[in-house]
């Protein structure tokens, strides 16, 4: 018997049966499956797909070319622990780059660890949950924004390496992400709390991981807080992890940056930053460690700051000239947090400032506005402009203004999601609408303004999502169906034999066969549809090794029926037995298995167990 698994290992058992003979043939029982599992949505800004667990992740990989994942939108909607996964592999390991959005929605991946490279496509060995964060065949760029990397485990001795725990290389934008946990890499490589060679804007992003180079054989060795090699603007940025090299050479260190040629704006750093390869005080041309960038290619630094004692200086190397402080300054404790919470320093829509704390990042979502609503057959489009720091949006209504409660209210996932329509309303019926923001921890922002717009009365049945209804699994006397449509409603099935004449939809809601009979107990019934969301109607009682036909038909809740009813085949398994007669010896068997520590037995009924 084969099972239905995602795993690609092949465990292979051993039965022995002392008997007579050894066995000719043997047929065991095989469970169809007719739909590889993947995340809820489309991939679009306003259908994402919805992330949610370790397997949804290794969708993306095991999928990235084929379905063609590089350009699409994503949204995490739980926290994912990786504890057990002994080396994560970046999700674009199989292409040429990520130029689509990934948005975490404030949610947290802990315990990533990676412990080998892949080759990225622009030829660097490469380490983080992204390879390069950019699409190289059509020079698209990436977003990952509103996620948390905890407890991040990254070591690795290999030399030439581009490390970061979101991007090793990544063009595009960082925003809203932050890491915490270890970081290291070998000799001549660029290492990154974040990412490591970035082309990247990055935004409001905190670094808490302890990252650390190795030393240089000639090539240039940096590491940074969030970056290790920044070529693009960084702003509104800090980092609380200890970043150091053992460079006896070629090594630039920073507290933010390990080396920049952009701007560097508003941001801090408490870590201590050091090069402990005994570099010679003096010998300025060829190491440099500083609170905030250890080499500054170019003088637009401003307002940055940096925990006196950390480091000997703001930028190890300015402008190609000697240490500076210019846009870099040392603080002690209370200096820094008076100077960092101060009005002068920083927006209050980006930081949280509480008199002797140091700053942290805003992590509400702002006020949506801009809302509008368009009324349609049975429904409302509601319309918003997008709100900083939202994950997500929800959107409520009601018939009665000013009056709502959680029980009518629907989420539109991700920052990028525009629009909602809320479907099953009554025609005619003037409905009122308020969005709020979806921050971290799930935290709602104050509602938006108040809009209003009637559906219209709706003339049309359901329309099936695209690939619905379909089989999903079918064994010997069994089937699963899956249902989508666009609307919320119901769903009627009956089953028939092949050969048998095809019922009306109407039969088919009466749960007739086109006789007017009753197919049996099992083959027939109804589902009840949320518009857009999966439903699953379950067969029994049938024959092995037979066709059916499963008709499904659906209506909406004025209600219309569809015209005719949907047919989908399929066919169930055989059941041969083992013939007990006349057998001795052992057979063997390759069996596709997941997660199986103990013994395996074969039953009469010809299952694993």
């Amino acid at each position: 018997m084969y099972k239905s698994v995602r795993s690609k290992a092949i465990v292979v058992f051993v039965i022995t049966i002392m008997l007579c003979s050894i066995i000719p043939f043997l047929d065991f029982m095989v469970v169809k499956t007719y739909a590889a599992d993947q995340p809820t949505g489309s991939g679009t800004a306003n259908d994402p797909y919805l992330i949610a667990s370790h397997q949804d992740l290794e969708w993306i990989r095991e999928n990235y070319i084929s379905k063609s994942l590089n350009d699409k939108y994503f949204v995490q909607t739980a926290d994912i622990d990786l504890s057990g996964v002994d080396n994560f592999e970046p999700l674009d390991k199989k292409s040429v780059g990520f130029s689509g959005t990934y948005d975490g929605c404030w949610h947290t991946i802990s315990n990533m660890k990676i412990t080998d490279t892949v080759t990225s496509c622009d030829g660097y060995l490469s380490v983080g949950f992204f390879a390069n964060l950019h699409y190289a065949s059509d020079d698209k760029q990436g977003t990952v924004r509103n996620i948390k990397f905890s407890n991040v485990n990254i070591n690795i001795a290999e030399s030439n390496l581009h490390i970061g725990a979101i991007a090793a290389n990544a063009e595009g934008t960082l925003e809203n992400c932050y890491v915490s946990g270890t970081i290291v890499g070998g000799d001549d490589s660029l290492v990154g709390g974040l990412v490591g060679n970035s082309m990247a804007n990055i935004i409001s992003c905190y670094n808490a991981a302890n990252v650390s180079a190795g030393n240089s054989t000639g090539v240039l060795v940096t590491a940074g807080g969030i970056a290790a090699d920044c070529g693009w603007n960084l702003q509104d940025c800090w980092n609380s992890g200890n970043i150091s090299s053992s460079s006896k050479d070629a090594a630039a260190v920073g507290g933010i940056v390990g080396r920049t040629n952009a701007s560097l704006i508003n941001c801090y750093s408490i870590g201590n930053v050091s090069l402990t390869g005994n570099v010679l005080e003096e010998d300025h041309n060829r190491s440099r460690a500083g609170g905030i960038s250890g080499n500054a290619l170019s003088n637009n630094l401003s307002s940055n700051y940096y925990l006196d004692g950390t480091c000997g200086h703001g930028i190890g190397m300015y402008d190609n000239n000697l240490p500076s402080d210019i846009g870099a300054e040392p603080k002690q404790v209370s200096d820094l947090k008076s100077a960092l919470n101060s009005s002068d320093w920083g927006s209050a829509d980006t930081w949280s400032k509480s008199e002797g704390q140091y700053p942290s990042l805003l992590t509400t979502a702002n006020v949506p506005h801009a809302i509008s609503a368009d009324g349609g057959p049975g429904t409302v489009t509601v319309n918003w402009d997008k709100s900083k720091r939202a994950g997500a949006y929800r959107i409520y209504w009601s018939t009665e203004s000013g009056s709502y409660n959680e029980e009518n209210s629907v989420i539109a996932w991700g920052y990028e999601a525009k629009s909602k329509t809320i479907k099953g309303l009554v025609g005619g019926t003037t409905y009122y609408f308020v969005v709020k923001g979806v921050g971290d921890g799930n935290a709602l922002s104050t509602e938006s303004n108040e809009v209003s717009a009637i559906a219209k009365t709706d003339n049309t049945p359901p329309t099936w999502a695209d690939g619905y209804p379909q089989a999903r699994t079918v064994t010997q006397n069994s089937a699963e169906v899956l249902l989508q449509t666009d609307e919320l409603g119901k769903a009627y099935y009956v089953v028939v034999e092949d050969g048998v004449a095809a019922p009306t939809a109407a039969q088919v809601k009466a749960g007739k066969n086109a006789s007017g009979g009753d197919p049996g107990t099992g083959k027939k019934g109804s589902v009840n549809l949320t518009a857009d969301t999966t439903a699953t109607i379950n067969i029994t009682n049938l024959e092995p090794a037979t066709n059916y036909h499963i008709y499904v038909v659906a209506e909406d809740g004025t209600p219309n029926l569809q015209a005719s009813a949907v047919k989908v085949d399929i066919e169930t398994t055989s059941t041969t037995g083992i013939d007990r007669t006349n057998l001795i010896g052992n057979f063997y068997s390759s069996v596709p298995g997941e997660g199986i520590t103990g013994g395996v037995t074969l039953s009469d009924d010809q299952q694993w167990h």
